[in-house]
């Protein structure tokens, strides 16, 4: 089975998409209308496992609970906790990367020391 690394550059009228293999290979990159169903139909394209990261910003909530749908695993991270998104170029196309780059197990999203995930609330 596959495994893709997501990583969303979210911005209010589209998504900068950068897609990760396991090999740790660029296999996609993509930007959509910031939407529940472009991004949905967009995720289901893939076939394995897949995680997906962004970063906690206006739009987290929303996106949060449309990713939830889909059989990815989903991680919101501390923009302010982020060092790799903090240094170098800054957009939504290069944050896409790098996010897709720290969710490879190679560097690790969930090593504290590159950035933090954090809880939204949920929506009644």
């Amino acid at each position: 089975m596959s495994t893709y690394y997501v990583g969303l550059g979210v911005h209010k009228a589209s998504i900068c998409i950068a897609v990760i293999n396991a090999a740790g290979k660029f296999v996609m990159e993509s930007v959509v209308e910031a939407g529940a169903s472009t991004t949905l139909d967009f995720l289901k394209g893939l076939r394995g496992q897949v995680e997906v990261t962004f970063e906690e910003g206006a739009h987290a909530a929303w996106l949060y609970e449309v990713l939830k749908q889909t059989k990815a695993e989903v991680i919101v991270c501390d923009p302010r906790k982020n060092r790799l998104l903090r240094d170098g170029d800054k957009s939504d196309k290069v944050d896409a990367r790098k996010l897709a780059q720290l969710l490879t197990h190679t560097s690790g999203i969930r090593n504290s020391d590159y950035t933090e995930a954090v809880e939204l609330p949920m929506s009644a």
